[in-house]
């Protein structure tokens, strides 16, 4: 019993990373600092492009994770695998 209950909060906490992953980033520097960073003139093409390769990688990598934790099977003998990939996924972003 508490086997599974750990499991589904596990689960939740990865959630809320990968949720986290794809909301902070894109709704800090894309909304919140938009005229600092990807509406500034001074800033050249190239750094934008940069910001929105940083929008890609949240978003995809979080994402990635989310869908993985919806697809997988409960409890299977992989589902630690599938738990430490999405993991994985939804934190491997905050390195950089």
């Amino acid at each position: 019993m508490t086997g599974g209950r750990n499991r589904r909060i596990g689960r939740r906490l990865i959630e809320a990373a990968a949720l986290s992953t794809i909301i902070i980033p894109v709704g800090v520097d894309g909304v919140a600092l938009r005229r600092a960073h990807m509406e500034n003139r001074e800033w050249p093409a190239h750094a934008k492009l940069h910001c929105a390769m940083s929008f890609f990688a949240a978003i995809s990598l979080g994402a990635g994770s989310l869908a993985l934790l919806r697809k997988s099977p409960k409890e299977t003998p992989t589902d630690a695998t599938t738990l430490a990939t999405a993991t994985f996924l939804a934190t491997a972003f905050w390195g950089g």
